[in-house]
């Protein structure tokens, strides 16, 4: 497989630069890696990954750091090799490493994903008020001193 020069991979360029630099660019590249769709309903947030090429559970995860969810990852294409001379080289392979923005009505906790036929599906819900919903009064304990333990 012949490559122009440069980086073979975007994970020997991440070695290089850092991690950060890509956090940077990611604003200015937004589709290094694979592509993704972001929606929110008034039930969800979801989130799909166009990961075809994924070929095992340790080639992928999903993680929470903070308000981001990070989706790593490694996409391969088993039927090129070194014989190979590409013609046309469209889509994404090699190690990736997305992060989205979480919502803050987002419960993370009841996160859910799975992967079927190359998408990586994740299904947030989301904190909602519940209409007509009777209003609730909460009591307060008032006490003589404040309590200093």
């Amino acid at each position: 497989m012949k490559r122009n020069k440069g980086f073979a991979h975007l994970a020997d360029a991440s070695e290089l630069l850092g991690e950060d630099f890509w956090d940077v660019m990611s604003d200015v590249l937004p589709y290094i890696g694979p592509r993704i769709d972001v929606v929110k309903t008034n039930k969800e947030m979801i989130i799909v990954v166009d990961a075809a090429g994924i070929y095992s559970k340790e080639s992928l995860r999903v993680s929470i750091h903070g308000s981001m969810l990070v989706i790593e990852g490694e996409i391969i294409r088993p039927y090129i090799n070194e014989e190979f001379q590409i013609i046309q080289d469209e889509r994404f392979n090699g190690t990736f490493k997305r992060k989205i923005r979480l919502l803050e009505d987002c419960i993370v906790h009841q996160m859910k994903a799975s992967y079927t036929k190359g998408l990586l599906d994740i299904r947030i819900p989301l904190y909602h008020e519940i209409p007509d919903q009777p209003q609730k009064t909460i009591p307060i304990d008032f006490a003589d001193e404040y309590p200093l333990t």
